[in-house]
C-alpha cells in the first residue's frame, strides 16, 4: 500500500516531527507552488514551501511468517 501527500513544508513544527520525520519518505519541492483555475494560472505562489510525502507499508519477508521463538536467526545460523 502507498500513501502520497502535497503538505506544506513545516519542519518547525510539532506535528511534522511527530508524524513525518522518520516515519515517512520526503520529497522537497523547488520553489513555490502555483495553480490553475479553468485554465488560469494564479497570480501569486503560495506563501510557503511545499514537499510530498510517501508512507510505504513494509513488504513482508519470509522470515515474518516464523514464530518470535524460531530457533534459527535470518542468517540461518541456530541461536
Amino acid at each position: 500500500k502507498l500513501v502520497v501527500l502535497l503538505i506544506p513544508s513545516r519542519t518547525d513544527t510539532k506535528w511534522w516531527h511527530r508524524y513525518i520525520e522518520g516515519k515517512a519518505e520526503i520529497h522537497f519541492i523547488e520553489g513555490r507552488l502555483r495553480f490553475n483555475y479553468h485554465k488560469m494560472r494564479s497570480a501569486y505562489p503560495a506563501p510557503y514551501g511545499s514537499c510530498f510525502i510517501i508512507y510505504r507499508t513494509k513488504k513482508p519477508t519470509i522470515f515474518d511468517s516464523f514464530p518470535k521463538s524460531y530457533p534459527f536467526e535470518k542468517s540461518g545460523k541456530k541461536k
